[in-house]
């Protein structure tokens, strides 16, 4: 007979649970908040992206400028030449010196002048060098010249900075880099004069 109550007993019903418990209200909550750290960090990162991009852009040009000058050898590097004039005038006769070559490719006018820093426009487009501590440095493209290694040695170019009084001459390796967000340069391209 024990066997018998046995059988005719019922399972026992689970209690009725609150559907929506403080636990689950919280991992909705911390849900919805990373799917919104998610959607800035994509939009932060896109930006970035796009002004790196426009960075390099502007590497692009000055690299293919420096290609146009390079594919020019039989004319002798003169500042009108590196303005990409093509009747020289007086105030542009001499050397191509660097710094005046800069200055005639970016003042208005000259084959570079639409370029602007995408960072911010009050920075240089051209500078020197990539520096992961100065912020205004974002953005900025980089000339460098190449000394490449004596004779009977392993080859090797050294990069150096191009300085402003340096005389643009065929021959002359220039590599061209642009400055990322982080400081660090990205090589656009090597060019011999």
């Amino acid at each position: 007979m024990a066997n018998k109550t046995c059988m005719n007993a019922a399972p026992a019903l689970p209690q009725a649970v609150a559907f929506w418990r403080a636990g689950d209200w919280g991992f909705l909550i911390a849900l919805a908040l990373a799917l919104l750290a998610v959607v800035w960090c994509g939009r932060f990162s896109f930006k970035e992206g796009m002004l790196l991009e426009v960075t390099k852009s502007n590497g692009e040009a000055l690299a293919a400028w420096a290609t146009e000058l390079a594919d020019r050898k039989s004319q002798p590097m003169t500042l009108a030449s590196c303005a990409s004039l093509a009747d020289e005038s007086l105030a542009l006769q001499g050397q191509a010196d660097w710094g005046r070559c800069r200055q005639a490719l970016l003042t208005e006018g000259g084959p570079l002048a639409q370029l602007s820093n995408p960072f911010s426009p009050k920075n240089p487009v051209v500078g020197q060098r990539c520096d992961k501590k100065n912020p205004n440095l974002r953005g900025v493209v980089t000339l460098e010249k190449g000394t490449p290694s004596l004779p009977g040695m392993p080859a090797h170019v050294t990069w150096d900075v191009l300085s402003e009084e340096d005389v643009l001459v065929p021959g002359m390796l220039l590599r061209v880099q642009a400055c990322v967000a982080g400081g660090y340069a990205l090589k656009i391209a090597e060019i011999k004069l």
